[in-house]
Parts: C-alpha cells; sequence; structure tokens
C-alpha cells in the first residue's frame, strides 16, 4: 500500500526525480561516460548496466535516464528491454519525440515497421501523448470545471444558461472520468514493475 501512494505521488509532481546524492551523480557521470566511449554492443550493454543501477538500487524514475538507458540497450541490441523502458519514459512524459524516435528504433531492430499499439495510441491518445503529471493536471482540472458549473446553475436559471452549461458538465466529467482512469493505470504499470534483470544474451 506504501508503494502504491508513493506511485501515485510520482504522478501528481513532475515524475521526475534527479540524482541529487553525490554517489548517484557519480553514477550517472559514469554511465554518460561509458556511453560516449561505446563503439561494441557489449560495450553499450556495460553502459546500461551502469545505468540500470540508478533505476533499481537507488529508484530513479527521471526521464532523461530512461532515455540514455533505452538508447544504449538499443545500441546493445536488446530490443525487448529496450521497448519496456521507452515506455517508461512515456507515462511520465509523453509521446515526445525523444521517446517516439526510441520506440522506432526498437521496431527497426525488430524489423516490426508497423506497432500493434497504433490503433491503442489513436483511440486513448490522451493516455500515451500527455504524460501522467499532465493526465493528472488535466483531470483536476475537468473535476473543478465540473463542480464550478453545478454551483453557477443554482444561481442562473435561466433557460439559455442550463442547456450549454449542462453540456459543458457532462463533458468535464467524462474527461475526469477518463483521464483518472489513465492516470489509475500508469500507477498500477508503475507499482508492479518489476527490477530489470539484463541477462548476458538477451534477444
Amino acid at each position: 500500500m506504501k508503494k502504491l501512494l508513493l506511485t501515485f505521488a510520482f504522478c501528481l509532481t513532475a515524475g521526475v526525480l534527479c540524482a541529487q546524492s553525490a554517489a548517484r551523480q557519480f553514477v550517472w557521470e559514469q554511465a554518460n561516460l561509458q556511453m560516449a566511449r561505446a563503439q561494441k554492443p557489449e560495450d553499450f550493454r556495460a553502459a546500461a548496466q551502469t545505468y540500470l543501477r540508478l533505476v533499481n538500487e537507488e529508484g530513479v524514475c527521471d526521464v532523461p535516464l530512461f532515455l540514455n538507458l533505452g538508447s544504449a540497450l538499443v545500441l546493445a541490441g536488446d530490443a525487448r528491454h529496450a521497448e519496456r523502458i521507452f515506455l517508461r519514459a512515456e507515462r511520465y512524459a509523453g509521446t515526445t519525440p525523444e521517446v517516439s524516435t526510441g520506440l522506432a528504433a526498437v521496431r527497426t531492430l525488430r524489423n516490426q515497421p508497423m506497432s500493434a499499439m497504433d490503433w491503442r495510441r489513436a483511440l486513448f491518445f490522451w493516455h500515451f501523448h500527455w504524460g501522467a503529471p499532465i493526465r493528472t493536471q488535466v483531470a483536476l482540472a475537468a473535476w473543478v470545471v465540473f463542480w464550478v458549473v453545478l454551483a453557477a446553475g443554482r444561481f442562473f436559471n435561466a433557460a439559455w444558461y442550463r442547456k450549454p452549461m449542462q453540456g459543458i458538465a457532462i463533458l468535464a466529467a467524462v474527461c475526469c472520468f477518463a483521464v483518472t482512469v489513465s492516470v489509475g493505470v500508469t500507477c498500477l504499470q508503475e507499482f508492479n514493475e518489476q527490477p530489470m534483470v539484463l541477462a548476458e544474451d538477451t534477444p
């Protein structure tokens, strides 16, 4: 339960916990140096292992960290873990150009030009295109609009006001429900996220 509450707290805030301590900063810089010097897949895998220490051991949920880790995994030829990391980045930041590029690289690595998730991304655009912090803010804004419109309706009884305001209230309620469910799904995904272990030979 405590872990679930902490996960929800991530969604309410920016969802980005930068490496503040000296130890975290050292590991971050070490991984970046390994990434810059890497030339072979095994070198990129070593850099990914170092990045992964921040995720598994320190619990850092930082979008730049996810992007660097995902890039290292792609260059190491590990499409499965790279996709998992880029999808985590998408939960926090939404479908940014960097995330889209990373997922496209994963599909290229797998020789899959079209993603099986494309229709879901179009249908539930708010879940994929907006990061969890933005979705949380949208849900709260829709909730406020809903109650403001209902409260205002008690003071303005004219028909010209009631009909459009009822439509706005319904739209706000639907928006609040849909986006709140989306945030809840993201929280559950993060709550159930297991530590990543990179095997020596990962397809």
